[in-house]
């Protein structure tokens, strides 16, 4: 087993009434019992067809529901797990904010496996580990971690906290990511819009699991 090295940086029938008459004659009785089978037959249909219908609709919104969660990329539903647990809205994913990570890790990788911000107008996350050490879970679960060390009273940026305020920043939006390996270690990098880590609005973004 490789031993991972990471680093990190800065979701009703009307039944009819007729007045008492002399008997019909049978074949006429035989029609109106004829009629009224029909009638209960077709409202035995109609909702047996009411039934399946429902029974369709369910079934379509389950394979909607799965279909969805096929098409996020773990790393989405990752943040959003973690985002849910301080009562953040769930993030969309952005082709546009992923294209512009992966360009980034890519121009990492290319610069001799260089591991620093982008100058990027977005909020940013970078990790870095043993390739294939890191998946999605583990390189947000890592940025996740560091709210052992965030002070919830203080309500600020700290160098060591910053992936995570970013990570359940409300404000934020959508998040696009990409991954590239160099020698032998995958680079990750998270874009997010609107960005987080706004001084003065840390209390009002970022609130400890619970929602306290």
């Amino acid at each position: 087993m490789r031993r991972a090295v990471a680093l990190a940086a800065v979701v009703a029938s009307v039944a009819g009434c007729r007045p008492a008459a002399s008997p019909p004659p049978a074949h006429a009785e035989a029609a109106t019992t004829s009629l009224t089978e029909g009638a209960a037959l077709d409202e035995a249909v109609a909702e047996e067809e009411e039934d399946d219908d429902d029974e369709l609709r369910l079934e379509e919104g389950r394979m909607g529901k799965r279909e969805r969660a096929r098409a996020e990329p773990p790393i989405l539903i990752a943040h959003n797990r973690v985002r849910a647990e301080h009562c953040a809205e769930p993030l969309t994913w952005s082709d546009d904010l992923a294209a512009e990570a992966t360009a980034w890790a890519n121009q990492l990788a290319a610069t001799g496996c260089a591991f620093q911000h982008s100058r990027s107008n977005h909020g940013e996350n970078l990790a870095a580990g043993t390739s294939g050490a890191l998946d999605a879970d583990a390189v947000v679960a890592m940025w996740a971690g560091e709210e052992e060390k965030y002070d919830y009273r203080r309500a600020a940026f700290g160098m060591n906290t910053g992936h995570f305020t970013q990570v359940v920043w409300k404000d934020t939006l959508a998040v696009g990511c990409g991954v590239a390996t160099c020698a032998g270690r995958d680079t990750w990098v998270c874009n997010y819009d609107p960005p987080g880590n706004v001084e003065g609005d840390f209390a009002l973004n970022v609130a400890p699991r619970g929602c306290r």
